[in-house]
């Protein structure tokens, strides 16, 4: 994300807090505990946010899972 910032300026910015706005709205993810044990640590996936230029000049975001950790 923080290329993409680097990139993009603050549209960037705005575009990356415009999809970070719609997670607890769309309860997406469900909070852990600092404090977690071995196994709910192995459940707990990252989360990735791509941002994108579409072909208007409109910037977007997506956030999606880290996949490349599961089993």
């Amino acid at each position: 994300m923080k290329a993409g910032i680097k990139n993009f300026g603050e549209q960037g910015r705005k575009a990356a807090l415009d999809e970070m706005k719609q997670i607890p709205d769309r309860v997406v993810f469900r909070p852990i505990r600092i404090n977690m044990s071995e196994t709910e640590r192995k459940h707990a996936m990252e989360s990735l946010m791509f941002l994108v230029q579409k072909k208007f000049g409109h910037i977007k975001a997506r956030t999606c899972e880290n996949g490349s950790t599961q089993h």
